[in-house]
């Protein structure tokens, strides 16, 4: 169900929101609970902030994206990401690869979004791949990427979600924990930040989380 959808001035700072339920997924590194909890059936959130003018920025129908970081030698569109599971938060910098894309040709619609990060930190290597995305073989998803959209995931449309989270020793590479997470999302939101408050506020974790664990930001 497409509830809004906007034109095309991209250049933007956006929050994406995706919300649902974890279909299946096990954390053995006590970012989301106690280690081993099991994740299946609890709700997620993810928020995602990207900066719509950076990486290699694809303007014109039927796409509008922005994809870069690290990985590729630019500088990444994700200016940071929260996961929320189970009430406790893991909040990290996409420094390693971002991307955020809207895609309609008349006849497939996509809305499309990653935050990647590799950190090294205290002789532990953290990294954190997540990927969402909304298929619709159809053309209610806008090709925007700055909203507003308010979209609820219906019974033709095809989600995909993915959260990896890995913490390995430095020095020898044996794993030291992980998390991982399929995501079966139920509703995507998109809006264009708007004043230094507005993005402030975005980036902040609430304070009802019951804790958060924080990788490459403040």
């Amino acid at each position: 169900m497409l509830v809004a959808m906007s034109g095309f001035a991209q250049a933007a700072i956006v929050q994406v929101t995706y919300s649902g339920n974890v279909s299946s997924g096990v954390d053995t590194t006590g970012v989301f609970g106690a280690p081993g909890v099991n994740l299946a059936g609890l709700p997620f959130t993810v928020y995602y902030v990207f900066d719509t003018a950076r990486g290699a920025v694809t303007m014109g129908p039927p796409q509008f994206s922005a994809v870069g970081g690290a990985a590729n030698g630019t500088t990444s569109p994700s200016i940071t990401t929260l996961v929320v599971i189970n009430n406790r938060g893991l909040l990290y910098s996409g420094a390693k690869f971002g991307q955020i894309l809207g895609y309609n040709d008349g006849q497939v619609s996509q809305q499309a979004h990653e935050s990647d990060l590799t950190l090294n930190l205290g002789g532990r290597t953290f990294n954190v791949n997540l990927a969402e995305s909304i298929t619709d073989f159809g053309v209610a998803l806008p090709a925007t990427i700055t909203g507003p959209l308010n979209y609820v995931v219906g019974p033709n449309d095809s989600a995909a979600g993915q959260l990896s989270f890995t913490i390995t020793n430095t020095a020898t590479g044996q794993s030291v924990g992980s998390a991982e997470a399929i995501l079966d999302t139920s509703s995507l939101r998109v809006r264009t930040l708007f004043g230094a408050a507005s993005v402030s506020s975005a980036l902040q974790p609430s304070s009802a989380l019951s804790h958060v664990t924080r990788l490459g930001v403040r």
